[in-house]
């Protein structure tokens, strides 16, 4: 009964190393992706190993040979077995890393760079050219350009704010400057989810209004306030294979001349782009 059963034990490892090896090559890039080649070469040469010794002790026990083998021969089959798992495994981690490299390339190859500017302004004194915007809004008109040629696709805006400097000369991030300084300042001209065709132009405008306090001064201590505000755009490639953030940012910086009239001057225009998994909250 015994035999039978380790006989049975050993035509079921076979069947099932066949199994493994049909499904391992059947589809060998899925197998691949899902760790399934790496498992099964695990399994074949786990299998091997306890099919050889019982086929071995079979054949001992049955008369059909006379030893299971000797110890050389075991340590030279054991050698054999993990030497055939060490170079799959290599191949495994070598084909994982080609087929990620590749992912990463062909992802790049459609990533959409836009940039954005602002149209109203003097680019000789770097002041904004605002009508008044004292109890009412002006328009700082900016433009969206796809200066790549891939699309950008599912443009909206995910995040407004402004970093102020405190005391103790650190940012403090505001989503509203009305309390603070009796700034309004936010984007309210985009459609949500736009599309960019390559090299395509999108205008946009946010809105700026200043508020006095009850004696007509401006809220904000000193002739000059400055800060910096900050766009956040979320964006897709034409495959929809990787999210992108674009952020927008400027300092501007309102100076009160000796007649109480605001002058809107703009400093360090930059925009970047940053995979989603790598952008950071302020």
């Amino acid at each position: 009964m015994r035999e039978l059963i380790i006989v049975i034990l050993g035509v079921i490892l076979v069947i099932c190393s066949f199994m493994a090896i049909y499904l391992m090559i059947k589809d060998f890039t899925e197998n691949l992706k899902s760790n399934r080649l790496f498992l099964t070469t695990l399994f074949i040469i786990m299998s091997s190993l306890v099919g050889t010794y019982l086929l071995a002790w079979i054949f001992k026990n049955y008369d059909i040979m006379e030893q299971v083998g000797t110890a050389d021969a075991w340590i030279g089959f054991a050698g054999s077995a993990m030497g055939g798992l060490i170079t799959m495994l290599a191949l495994y981690f070598t084909l994982s890393q080609n087929q990620e490299m590749a992912r990463k390339q062909h992802a790049t190859s459609l990533k959409p760079y836009v940039s954005c500017y602002i149209t109203n302004l003097d680019k000789e004194e770097m002041k904004l050219q605002l009508d008044d915007c004292i109890g009412d809004y002006g328009f700082i008109e900016c433009k969206m350009k796809n200066v790549s040629n891939n699309i950008a696709n599912a443009i909206k805006i995910i995040e407004e704010y402004s970093l102020v400097k405190n005391s103790s000369g650190d940012e403090e991030r505001f989503d509203d400057l009305y309390e603070l300084a009796g700034i309004s300042i936010y984007t309210v001209e985009i459609n949500e989810g736009m599309f960019l065709a390559p090299q395509d132009e999108y205008n946009w405008k946010t809105n700026i209004g200043v508020e006095l306090d009850g004696d007509g001064k401006y809220k904000w201590d000193g002739s000059a306030l400055c800060f910096k505000h900050i766009v956040v755009f979320e964006l897709i490639d034409a495959e929809n294979i990787q999210k992108y953030y674009h952020t927008f940012q400027y300092e501007l910086n309102i100076n009160v001349d000796i007649n109480d009239k605001l002058h809107f001057f703009l400093w360090n225009i930059s925009n970047s782009i940053t995979p989603r998994s790598d952008h950071h909250r302020y």
